[in-house]
C-alpha cells in the first residue's frame, strides 16, 4: 500500500490500520479517510491551534473530482499497483499533484470513503503551510488540470448508482 504525508501532516494513531482494514476487507483499490483542518495562529515562537475543523466528509463522486479536490492527500491509501495503471505525481505541475493523480486514478479504480477522522493538516493565514503559502502556483496548475481533461477517458469501472458506498471500516 501507498500513504501519503506533508511535513506539516500528522497522522492519528489509528490512521495506516484504519485503511488497510478497509482496503483487505473491501474490494476498493483506493480508500480515503477524513481529516481535521487544524488553523493555526503565530503564537509567541511556534503556533497554537484555534480551531479544528473537518472540510471534507463525503463519499467519492466521480464526477466531482473533475471539478474539485475534495481529498486532502494525507487522507489516501491505495494498493500500490494503482500507479502502474494510472501514473505517478505530475511533478511538472507545481501544485495539485494529489489531485491530478485522483483525477487519473478514478477513471479506473473505486474510490470507498472511510468516515471517521483519522489525519490532521495544519492551515495558517500567514502563507506558511502548503494549502495558504502558493496561490499563483495553484492557479497555474488548476489551468494545466483543466487542459489534461478534455483529453480524459470516461470511468472504466462499474460504480454504484449516486453515491460510492462506504462500509463500515
Amino acid at each position: 500500500y501507498v500513504a501519503y504525508v506533508d511535513d506539516d501532516d500528522v497522522f492519528l494513531p489509528n490512521h495506516l490500520e484504519t485503511l488497510v482494514r478497509f482496503l483487505q476487507s473491501t474490494d476498493f483499490k483506493v480508500a480515503y479517510s477524513d481529516a481535521w483542518r487544524a488553523t493555526q495562529s503565530k503564537k509567541d515562537s511556534g503556533y497554537e491551534t484555534t480551531r479544528r475543523e473537518v472540510l471534507y466528509s463525503r463519499d467519492f463522486d466521480y464526477d466531482r473530482i473533475l471539478a474539485e479536490n475534495h481529498i486532502p492527500v494525507l487522507c489516501v491509501m491505495h494498493e500500490r499497483s494503482c500507479l502502474e495503471t494510472s501514473g505517478v505525481f505530475d511533478e511538472d505541475l507545481g501544485a495539485l499533484e494529489d489531485w491530478d493523480l485522483w483525477i487519473r486514478m478514478s477513471r479506473d479504480f473505486r474510490f470507498g470513503h472511510v468516515s471517521e477522522v483519522t489525519c490532521e493538516f495544519r492551515w495558517r493565514k500567514d502563507g506558511t503551510t502548503m494549502t495558504s503559502g502558493r496561490k499563483p502556483d495553484f492557479v497555474a496548475a488548476r489551468q494545466k488540470i483543466a487542459g489534461k481533461l478534455k483529453g480524459l477517458r470516461a470511468v472504466r469501472h462499474e460504480k454504484s448508482k449516486g453515491k460510492e458506498a462506504s462500509p463500515a471500516a
